[in-house]
């Protein structure tokens, strides 16, 4: 609107607010219809004006404030950590110190491959390899596809005639078609009645799905900065190299494509080449559906090429299973390990606590899945903290004879010594 002053007409003050013109003769009623308003007076009480027409116009104190912490805590929520188990807030800068530990309850969070590497190598040692191999979309994988539902046909019920091989159609008991269902119940005892849908996670949703697998592959490298959900190179642990995998679960999932299982197949077939111990940190949801069958293929290509390791080579490989270890990685290299470590209160399993309550309807009871009961069970060799880790792995070299740098270098004549590590070695993970 123009600025007004005191000698505007009245005429052009109409015109710029878009009403008709107003005189001292209009009548107050005609003016409450203009503007769409009730008629107020001198005697409207002060709180009939917090609402209007039924809705309120004051905001309660207590979403104010909410409000206002909301905005505070995306502000600064870089700085801190909350932890999945006990809902206390970490220090991120202490938080990394303590190798993403809970300070409060001692829960060991979810940790990148980066800082597992830093974790467990020593410093300016890591040499990664095959960094910049990358997903395709080899079957044109398509989200926003629609399939059919599936639908299941029920034949027409026969009778055996007694004494004969005969079959006749039984039709004293119809086939109720209400009664001949796939049931999608919640499994018994499953209460989602306080449950609210969320509407903006429900659209982050619908969004997600709608992207392409190339789409979404970008997505994941553009958020983690990783190529894709694996890392693998060489280095040295306590000065003794080793060749060492790690899963991301950042990166989708941590999911197991076509590239995640050719870059571990590499890692394992060069320390047999080299006759290197082999560490994999898994940490995945299991084998990758956006590739279909070629990613259950890579199953079988990591577990011939680790047959070769240590059946026909007799090469030490240890396995450590991190949260959330299901799947395909479970079902293949994940338990495979000459030595099986698992960390504390880790999620390992084939299927989902929720696949598993609503395919076969029951219930899986707390803690079923997690290290302490599994390694009541037998699974697993060892559970070890995240902060003893690498002086286990250590002694567990020291018990199966695996040389440090300097004992096979002394093994080996003057002209052939050569540094296992270049002197273009990268310091720090990438």
């Amino acid at each position: 609107m123009d600025p007004l002053s005191m000698d505007t007409p009245i005429g052009s003050l109409e015109s710029q607010i878009d009403m008709d013109p107003l005189s001292m003769d209009t009548p107050i009623g005609s003016l409450e219809s203009q503007i769409d308003m009730d008629p107020l007076s001198m005697d409207t009480p002060i709180g009939s004006l917090d609402t209007y027409k039924g809705l309120s116009l004051v905001i309660p104190e207590s979403e104010f404030y909410l409000k206002k912490e909301l905005e505070g805590m995306q502000k600064y929520k870089h700085l801190w950590r909350l932890c999945d188990n006990c809902v206390q807030l970490n220090y991120n800068r202490s938080l990394k110190q303590r190798q993403d530990i809970c300070e409060f309850c001692y829960y060991h969070l979810k940790m990148s491959s980066l800082d597992r590497i830093r974790l467990s190598i020593d410093p300016g040692t890591w040499r990664p390899m095959d960094e910049y191999m990358f997903s395709l979309d080899p079957i044109g994988w398509d989200d926003s596809e629609e399939e059919e539902p599936y639908r299941i046909e029920i034949e027409e019920p026969y009778l055996l005639i007694p004494g004969t091989s005969l079959l006749i159609p039984d039709t004293s008991h119809p086939i109720d078609e209400d009664m001949v269902s796939v049931s999608l119940d919640p499994p018994i005892g499953w209460d989602d009645s306080e449950e609210e849908p969320d509407q903006d996670r429900i659209e982050e949703e619908e969004e997600e799905e709608e992207k392409s697998y190339k789409d979404r592959i970008d997505s994941y490298r553009r958020e983690t900065g990783k190529i894709e959900a694996v890392q693998t190179g060489i280095g040295l642990l306590n000065q003794r190299p080793v060749a060492i995998g790690v899963m991301d679960f950042e990166f989708m999932g941590g999911s197991m494509g076509s590239v995640v299982g050719e870059k571990i197949t590499r890692l394992i077939e060069y320390a047999t080449k080299n006759r290197l111990p082999l560490i994999i940190v898994c940490a995945s949801g299991g084998a990758r559906m956006q590739e279909g069958s070629l990613s259950l293929m890579q199953m079988a290509k990591i577990s011939s090429a680790l047959y070769d390791y240590q059946s026909n080579q007799k090469l030490f490989y240890v396995s450590i299973l991190t949260s959330p270890t299901t799947g395909g990685v479970t079902a293949s290299f994940g338990m495979l390990g000459d030595i099986v470590i698992a960390e504390p209160n880790a999620n390992i399993a084939f299927a989902g606590k929720r696949v598993i309550e609503q395919l076969l309807n029951i219930i899986v009871p707390e803690g079923a899945q997690e290290t302490e009961n599994l390694f009541e069970k037998g699974l697993f060799d060892l559970i070890v903290p995240r902060n003893s880790l690498k002086s286990v792995l250590t002694e567990l070299f020291e018990l199966h004879d695996v040389p440090t740098l300097m004992e096979i270098s002394s093994r080996m004549p003057p002209e052939n010594k050569i540094s296992m590590l270049p002197k273009n070695s990268i310091s720090d993970a990438r």
